[in-house]
């Protein structure tokens, strides 16, 4: 599940397995797009058990929303394979700024979901990028897995954390 961290460091993505024998990690994105290991030197890894800041030695984007990335400390197969499953968190303040009509998904985990009517329905606890679309997931009295598309999302005011959607009960978890 993404999440922001206290001190504001945010989850850019998950360790999913070692690459090579001297200690890469390949690191999933949650932005296919972003850039943002290729330039930064220092990530937190973090997991249930903790965090710990390392220095980045060297990163190179692999394949679509993949990053190879060598970190201090980890020299080997084995030590990478120690950090499967772990978050690649980054400091906020080094996140470009969010364009008009564009969100950081940080910022609505946890925000209310109305109906149109204004009716809760609950808040959001996740976000899953699938093949075709990109999903908020939405636990209330019940799961829901709502397409981020205009026709059921109709605003997300991240500032003021709220999410208002429209024709969702079809899309029940």
């Amino acid at each position: 599940m993404l999440k922001a961290e206290p001190n504001d460091w945010v989850e850019v993505g998950r360790v999913s397995r070692p690459h090579g024998i001297r200690g890469e990690l390949r690191v999933k994105l949650h932005n296919p797009d972003s850039e943002i290991l290729l330039r930064i030197d220092k990530v937190r890894l973090h997991n249930d058990q903790g965090s710990r800041l390392v220095d980045v030695r060297g990163a190179r984007r692999a394949a679509d929303g993949i990053v190879l990335m060598a970190l201090e400390g980890i020299g080997s197969r084995s030590e990478a394979e120690a950090h499967r499953g772990m978050a690649i968190l980054v400091p906020r303040d080094v996140l470009p700024k969010a364009q008009d009509n564009e969100f950081y998904v940080h910022d609505i985990l946890g925000a209310k979901v109305v109906d149109s009517r204004g009716h809760e329905l609950g808040k959001v606890v996740d976000y899953i990028s699938y093949p075709s679309t990109d999903v908020l997931v939405v636990q209330g009295d019940k799961r829901f897995e709502i397409p981020l598309i205009d026709d059921f999302v109709r605003s997300i005011d991240s500032v003021g954390r709220i999410v208002t959607v429209e024709g969702v009960d079809d899309f029940e978890a």
